[in-house]
């Protein structure tokens, strides 16, 4: 595909355009084209700079690890079957590990030597009086390659579909596949919250007599003592194993409440949502799911990506849900459309909701992930605006005042809110900062649904200087820092706090990285203060194989495995 290591010369990595002569020098595209050699056992790596002894736990990340069977290759990112990596960290020093989750697909391939379950963006060959079935298998896999979640003795991982694996902490084994259709669900938004008890608030797509709901269950927590779930390298096999929760997720949920959706036949696409302590808040983009055009994919043999549908000339629709009564909140909140896959934080201010949003003009970026795209992105030039997005603050009143227009009365932000009507209003939002911010991340245990300053993403500027950097954004007023490093690509950032921590962002952040060729088999856990990211330590790996880049996860702090938000 070009010069040097464009050509595909490494192991494990699908071909790709390289930097060279392509359009945007300052990244190399094919980290997200990597596949794991197999799983592999705890390694130790070579330290630099001091782990605060504090910090103690592991950091386990999920994301495709996989993008081959045999001869066949699957067609976008969120198609590459689903590798944890984790990172435990104890007395200064780390170590680290991968395990694939066992999912049905992942064996059914496996064995085939050949893709034989459909994707997000792949399809399979079947006689098509098998595609027609209406059957779930037939329309999703359970890949759950998203996101992972510690939750009542276990960590679960998610994907868009109700499918949920629960995954041993300690061991990385996969364990038994939750089905949340059982609960009526047919998707499932792959970002979940936790209320004051410590329960799993998750927000999925059920069916009812009126068409498509979206609908809010809480998963009640089982485990009593969090103490016991302690993450610690020292715990006897006996202890660990009798850890985690004894019923499935399927019987301990309770919906809370549900909203339908605003079109009967194009159900919004939801991958987030965002909670206060009175509300929670549900954010519907004109990209929706065409059952039409899903009845047509099954017939034609299409991938579910095929069914998505930019309805870009509507706006989008803001659902405030009142926590105690279930019931939403009378004034009808309305934008400019755009299109999202992360909340970074909501709360309440006097009479009003904000909700801080990592907002694009279009979901073109979803189409930018599949492998083709990916593939030949450095002789793209509009490959980079496809994928320009920004943070942006959405001001929602809880009060209509008739005698003012713009009904935003907070001094630190120029969000608008204009009367439409008598009980509607129209969201002019706030650029935070010119900066693309992707998986953003706050300190979610003291913060989430709360007034708050900073937050942490990754760029999503793939022009950007440096493509592989860590932001730190002061929300307040667009402040930002940055870390980063040559030919370096970090992981979403994690917030740990310090104990006794006295400040919003007295801590330090962690984060993953992987380097781009030639260095596709090393990996690293760098360890940045919080406050200024400077960076405290770091331990580096040398790995078998190419080491895939992954999109979510979460730290499990030995001090306390289920922290109650």
């Amino acid at each position: 595909m070009g010069d040097e290591d464009e050509v595909n010369i490494y192991d494990g990595i699908l071909p790709c355009q390289g930097r060279q002569g392509g359009m945007y020098p300052q990244v190399d595209i094919s980290i997200w084209l990597r596949s794991c050699t197999g799983d592999q056992p705890e390694t130790a790596g070579q330290l630099t700079g001091n782990i605060p002894t504090w910090l103690s736990g592991s950091l386990i990340q999920n994301g495709p690890g996989k993008f081959s069977f045999g001869s066949d290759v699957f067609k976008h990112l969120f198609d590459g079957s689903a590798v944890l990596q984790k990172f435990t960290i104890a007395n200064g020093n780390v170590h680290y590990s991968c395990k694939f989750v066992k999912t049905k697909a992942l064996q059914k391939n496996q064995k085939a030597e050949k893709i034989v379950i459909p994707e997000f963006g792949t399809t399979v060959s079947k006689p098509w009086w098998e595609r027609v079935k209406l059957s779930r298998s037939n329309v999703m896999s359970d890949n759950t390659m998203i996101t992972v979640y510690p939750f009542d003795g276990s960590l679960y991982t998610f994907y868009e579909s109700p499918f949920i694996y629960s995954i041993d902490p300690h061991t990385l084994n996969t364990g038994k596949r939750e089905d949340l259709g059982k609960l009526g669900m047919i998707s499932h938004a792959s970002h979940v919250h936790f209320d004051k008890q410590g329960n799993m608030i998750t927000l999925g797509m059920k069916l009812s007599a009126r068409g498509p709901v979206y609908a809010v269950t809480s998963f009640s927590r089982e485990t009593a003592s969090a103490a016991a779930l302690e993450i610690n390298p020292t715990v006897s096999a006996s202890k660990k194993a009798t850890t985690g929760p004894k019923t499935s997720l399927a019987c301990r949920g309770t919906e809370l409440y549900r909203v339908p959706c605003r079109r009967m036949f194009n159900p919004g696409y939801m991958h987030s949502f965002a909670t206060t302590p009175r509300f929670t808040v549900l954010i519907e983009q004109p990209l929706t799911v065409s059952v039409k055009k899903m009845v047509s994919a099954l017939i034609r043999n299409r991938p579910v990506a095929s069914t998505l549908q930019w309805q870009g000339t509507s706006n989008v629709v803001f659902h405030l849900i009142d926590k105690v009564t279930g019931k939403k909140h009378p004034i009808k909140y309305t934008s400019a459309a755009f299109f999202y896959l992360h909340t970074i934080n909501a709360y309440e201010d006097g009479d009003h909701v904000v909700v801080d949003i990592c907002s694009y003009d279009s979901p073109a970026m979803m189409d930018c992930m599949f492998i083709s795209e990916l593939q030949f992105a450095q002789s793209n030039p509009a490959y980079a605006n496809l994928f320009k997005g920004r943070p942006k603050r959405y001001i929602l009143p809880l009060k209509i005042n008739p005698d003012r227009q713009n009904q935003v009365d907070l001094p630190y932000t120029k969000a608008r809110a204009n009367i439409v009507k008598t009980s509607a209003l129209n969201i002019v939002p706030q650029v935070i900062c010119d900066d693309g911010c992707e998986t953003p991340a706050i300190n979610y245990s003291q913060f989430n649904g709360k007034p708050y300053q900073f937050f942490y993403a990754i760029t999503s500027d793939v022009d950007a200087e440096n493509a592989g950097k860590l932001l730190k954004v002061n929300a307040k007023t667009g402040e930002v820092l940055t870390w980063c490093q040559p030919n370096t690509y970090c992981s979403e950032p994690v917030f740990v706090p310090r104990p006794d921590a006295k400040s919003e962002d007295d801590g330090v952040l962690i984060t993953s990285v992987i380097r781009g060729k030639p260095e596709v088999r090393y990996s690293g856990l760098v360890v940045l203060n919080a406050e200024d990211l400077v960076e405290l330590g770091r331990v580096e790996f040398e790995l078998p194989g190419p080491v895939p880049k992954p999109l979510h996860g979460c730290f499990l702090p030995s001090w306390d495995y289920n922290p109650v938000y």
